[in-house]
């Protein structure tokens, strides 16, 4: 079985469980969830409305960690762009989707080789 678009703690925390139990499960993240929280839809930018949505720092972090730990197999762009008239509109009429194919490897580069702070303090204790 493979999961698409893990955006949660609890989402990260099934999958580690199940493969520690031998379960043949695999599953990705995409890069605005390693990125952004859910902070960063303050705005209302309808450009940052996606499907799963935005989470929270900590879920954050614990996408960090599964990217770390091995339990997040692939990192995939989930490119999902719209035309302008699907995003130009108030924020709970826009289209979900973001852009994420040209960007994905200046995220990847960003956040996880040049932000190494960005991962959890107590991955280095491992």
């Amino acid at each position: 079985m493979h999961i698409a678009h893990v955006s949660t703690a609890g989402s990260v925390r099934l999958v580690r469980d199940a493969k520690k139990l031998g379960v043949l499960v695999t599953c990705e993240t995409c890069p605005h969830y390693i990125a952004l929280t859910d902070d960063d839809l303050a705005t209302y930018d309808t450009n940052r409305k996606m499907n799963p949505p935005l989470r929270t720092q900590a879920d954050r972090e614990a996408i960090l960690m599964g990217l770390a730990d091995g339990t997040i197999d692939v990192i995939a762009s989930d490119h999902a762009p719209h035309v302008s008239e699907d995003k130009d509109v108030e924020f709970d009429a826009a289209a979900f989707g973001v852009v994420g194919l040209e960007t994905s490897l200046a995220v990847i580069m960003t956040y996880l080789i040049e932000k190494k702070s960005c991962f959890p303090r107590n991955l280095s204790k491992k």
